[in-house]
């Protein structure tokens, strides 16, 4: 969903299209992942959802889960519908890594303009496009596949992912506290700000404590192992964010600062 916010200054017209665009996306994203669920609990069943805890063979993964869904549907177990079904997730899979690389190197390209990140992501090609950002993305991605499967990414991915939602929240409360007559295209009710905050503290206490708890349990996937080691990638991975903010603004800034006083015209006598 947040795949909506990301291109939004691309649109034509962003004051008009950026409410649009969230709405929907959320209330789509509200009717998916209410329904998906419902659904399977009354077509497939709890037991039968519930099976791979207890045998071999239950639905161990999307795709299986996914099949069962639809021969109980169709009343039919032919070869083509698995088939389908794992070109539809394949393809769905596609989608979001695409959305990822794409959406991140927007956000990169925003920080660097805004001094959070090294200068070299605010480029763009001939076609407007953060090449940069996108080429270094698609490096993160690979480097990330050789960690693990699922559960090993998902465990260190999720412990950036799930505190970026917090300076967010508190960031909305901030302004809209302290900048309440800045222009804004979408503006909510004056009220949301204190359900900002009140998510915020939710978040927290789901990353802090939640997080490390999830990772120290035993995980069949993993042979009853805990993914703490994925957990503290995640955090270095999230920590080395310092080292490169540090570079950008104590070294990167003042070099161009430099650069641009020596470029500047000497100063005359009537100046």
């Amino acid at each position: 969903m947040e795949a909506a916010a990301c291109y939004i200054g691309e649109c034509r017209d962003p004051e008009r299209d950026a409410k649009i665009a969230m709405n929907l996306e959320g209330l789509y994203g509200l009717f998916i992942y209410t329904m998906i669920p419902i659904s399977f609990i009354v077509v497939i069943g709890i037991p039968k959802i519930n099976a791979y805890v207890t045998s071999v063979g239950g639905l161990v993964d999307a795709n299986q889960i996914f099949v069962t869904f639809a021969n109980k549907l169709f009343g039919s177990s032919a070869n083509w519908l698995d088939d389908l079904i794992a070109i539809m997730l394949i393809t769905a899979l596609c989608l979001s890594v695409l959305n990822s690389i794409m959406g991140c190197a927007r956000s990169l390209h925003q920080m660097s303009i805004d001094g959070q990140f090294p200068r070299i992501f605010s480029s763009v090609n001939r076609h407007g496009v953060p090449g940069f950002a996108m080429g270094f993305n698609v490096i993160c991605s690979i480097l990330l596949v050789f960690t693990g499967g699922a559960v090993e990414i998902y465990t260190l991915s999720n412990v950036g992912y799930t505190v970026s939602f917090i300076p967010v929240l508190v960031g909305y409360y901030l302004l809209r506290r302290y900048r309440a007559d800045m222009k804004r295209p979408v503006r909510l009710p004056e009220f949301f700000k204190y359900i900002a905050l009140a998510m915020a503290v939710a978040y927290f206490i789901i990353w802090s404590y939640g997080g490390i708890v999830e990772a120290s349990l035993p995980n069949a996937f993993l042979g009853n192992n805990d993914t703490k080691i994925y957990f503290l990638i995640g955090w270095i991975i999230l920590v080395s964010y310092l080292p490169i903010y540090y570079y950008r603004v104590k070294v990167e800034d003042p070099k161009h600062e430099r650069m641009g006083q020596a470029d500047a015209p000497p100063l005359t006598a009537g100046d």
